[in-house]
């Protein structure tokens, strides 16, 4: 027998025994995240509100792995008591919050500081996709919760595959955070459903916000649902109105009050008519302003509601009262296009209805602003023939408020970068003074409400105009701010942002309890935009002391009314 191999092999035997077992006893190296990119939301949040999302978490990994936990704390946030409820929910390979995805762990309660750290586990699979995987820090907000106090999350780190990733400092916590506001609700978000063609259709896009408030106290909104494109016309769009009851907390269904099959109908404009409490919607429809000529131009419209937004008259085509070349006036029977900027119109003190239209009187001309005006309630419409002179950037866009002295001041949109340009005219607006500018509001190219939030002349006890734009003077459209002014437009000294984000067209107007509601456009980077309404009070914008004062009526014989 031969012992030497005998041993031999034993001792083989042995040693790949030990071996196995000291691989099988050497822990695998955790996984850990490629990267981990952490973006402030910096959208508003409403009193009460649920779901409202502070923070997104991007993750990729380098393979199919597990998250299983992340630690946040609320670091930045004014007071942990505003908030209930801390929420992580997953959106997959998507970067858009809605439709929102499936809850990730357990809801959490906010923790003892806003500086103490608290983890949500959960596991949730990942694959290595290139864009990374979605997750949105969410909060619940108090019924107490202070109006301007902030909102913000720190995330500290995640584990992915059993590796913890740690941020520095900087990457858990860009800049940013979220106002508190009385209210800030979704209307419409992308992929919604209306009516269109009598049947129940999924909408893309949203834009071009409109509202007004009724003379009941109810909120009315319009809005372009955009088809399968966020273009604007000819692209395929229909005018949808939605109502409040209750001062935005909900919203009543929507309806479209304005379809012309495959052709579009955009860009509403609503002015109530105090006179008799109607509301009059002004719309383009069908040709684009590109393709617009004198025989083929963009069509005006007008339809009304008797019954404070719940019910709306049938669409009437009023160009040819106004321009084209089925238009009488010898004037403006020629130009190119007329069409009424979106978003809040006027009524003066005599009880005429005024809307500003921009104006292209020859073909590839300079854009320039004039005004429609009706005397009839809304029923007939005339436009005065004296355009503004096309100043620096031309004309565009534009909005106008009476002042107290019976002069009209507008503001108009520009086509290059810088300061928000205004006119007067001192003949109701059948001609118009030289472009100055506002010194405070910036211009970034786009459209802005502008209105009267009171005046001495009605019984209150301060002159308050209002004004939203995009303020930035960068050519990109955000940093959505609300101005005030309290000496009839002169100066604008007092200003808030809403969004420091991408915003575009906003629209503003003065609710029956005295706040402000605000429904405007905004999106995160890359997503199509969703309208939201935010309601919000003077004092948070900075004015204080106001007052309705009663008013008092006196008789042809100089004796006091009740």
């Amino acid at each position: 027998m031969n012992y030497r191999f005998i041993l031999t092999g034993l001792s083989f035997v042995l040693s790949f025994l030990i071996c196995e077992n000291s691989f099988a006893r050497t822990p695998e190296k955790p996984f850990a995240a490629s990267s981990v990119t952490i973006a402030q939301t910096q959208l508003p949040a409403g009193k009460g509100d649920v779901n409202q999302r502070i923070i997104s978490i991007k993750i990729v990994a380098p393979s199919t792995q597990s998250l299983t936990s992340i630690t946040l704390t609320m670091g930045g946030t004014t007071n942990k008591t505003d908030v209930t409820n801390i929420k992580v929910y997953y959106t997959g390979t998507s970067n858009r919050f809605f439709p929102l995805g499936t809850q990730f762990g357990s809801t959490a309660t906010p923790p003892a500081t806003t500086t103490t750290n608290f983890t949500i586990t959960g596991s949730q699979s990942i694959t290595n996709a290139a864009g990374g995987h979605y997750f949105w820090v969410t909060y619940d907000l108090a019924a107490g919760a202070i109006e301007g106090n902030v909102l913000d999350a720190v995330c500290k780190s995640v584990i992915v595959g059993g590796g913890p990733t740690t941020l520095s400092a900087g990457a858990s916590d860009p800049t940013g955070s979220s106002i508190i506001l009385l209210a800030n609700k979704v209307v419409f978000k992308p992929n919604d459903i209306v009516t269109d063609g009598g049947v129940p259709t999924v909408s893309q896009n949203f834009r071009i916000p409109a509202i007004i408030t009724a003379a009941n106290g109810d909120i009315v909104t319009a809005t372009d649902a955009r088809f399968g494109s966020s273009g604007d016309l000819p692209l395929k769009a229909d005018i949808i109105i939605k109502r409040s009851t209750d001062n935005g907390q909900t919203w009543l269904a929507p309806q479209t009050i304005a379809d012309y099959g495959v052709e579009g109908a955009g860009d509403a404009s609503l002015i109530l008519d105090k006179t008799n409490g109607n509301i009059i919607c002004l719309f383009a429809s069908h040709n684009g302003l590109a393709l617009s000529t004198p025989a083929d131009p963009i069509r005006l419209n007008v339809t009304k509601s008797t019954d404070n937004g719940a019910t709306w008259s049938a669409p009437v085509n009023i160009t040819n009262q106004i321009y084209g070349s089925g238009c009488s006036n010898p004037t403006t029977k020629s130009w190119y296009f007329v069409w009424i900027s979106a978003g809040r119109q006027t009524q003066l003190s005599s009880g005429r209805l005024v809307a500003v239209v921009g104006v292209r009187k020859v073909s590839g001309g300079a854009i320039s602003n004039t005004i429609i005006y009706s005397d009839d309630h809304g029923t007939t419409w005339n436009i005065e023939t004296n355009t503004t002179n096309t100043g620096t950037g031309g004309g565009d866009e534009s909005h106008l408020v009476q002042l107290n002295n019976g002069n009209l001041l507008m503001s108009s949109r520009i086509n290059v970068n810088g300061l928000r340009k205004y006119r007067v005219s001192t003949d109701l607006g059948a001609t118009w003074g030289a472009q100055s500018s506002w010194s405070e509001i910036d211009d970034s190219r786009c459209n802005g409400d502008f209105v009267r939030y009171s005046s001495t002349t009605s019984g209150d006890n301060m002159n308050i105009l209002l004004h939203t734009i995009p303020a930035n003077t960068s050519g990109t459209r955000q940093n959505l701010t609300v101005f005030a002014s309290q000496d009839e437009g002169t100066t604008w000294p007092i200003k808030k942002n809403i969004f420091p984000g991408l915003a575009q067209y906003s629209s503003i107007t003065r609710l029956s309890d005295g706040t402000i509601g605000l429904y405007y456009e905004m999106a995160d980077p890359g997503t199509p935009f969703e309208m939201y309404f935010a309601r919000f009070s003077l004092n948070w914008l900075g004015i204080s002391g106001f007052m309705t004062l009663p008013v008092h009526f006196i008789d042809f014989n100089g004796r006091l009314l009740p």
